[in-house]
């Protein structure tokens, strides 16, 4: 393990992905069905949004109601970055089908996806 770890050092490959990398596999991982990681990866308020979200129109658990979204969304052709700080970054990944706007958060020292700021319910 310590042998790969330095191997990795040594190569420059990062042990976190950077934001934009983060959000294109997070999404791509969605689009795939892979909603119980995807929702694991959500920052704590954006988990009670979606469950708030999945319970008000669809009365489904909230991984239920991240899973409608698989298929979608998994042709990424760009991930923008419009604002960044040290704790947090807003993006617009832009797919064939839409420019999704994704807000990502320092959280123990790796990303998490929370909803953009300009969100309402």
């Amino acid at each position: 393990m310590r042998i790969l770890l330095a191997m990795a050092l040594l190569l420059g490959c990062p042990a976190n992905p950077g934001p934009e990398e983060f959000a294109a596999a997070w999404l791509r991982s969605l689009a795939q069905g892979h909603a119980a990681q995807a929702y694991e990866q959500l920052c704590p308020s954006a988990q009670g949004q979606i469950a708030s979200l999945a319970t008000r129109f669809t009365k489904e658990d909230p991984i239920q109601f991240l899973q409608r979204l698989a298929g979608r969304y998994g042709g990424i052709d760009a991930v923008e970055v419009l604002r960044r700080s040290e704790t947090e970054v807003d993006l617009a990944v832009v797919t064939a089908a839409a420019k999704l706007p994704l807000t990502l958060k320092r959280r123990h020292g790796a990303w998490c996806v929370a909803l953009p700021a300009n969100y309402s319910q």
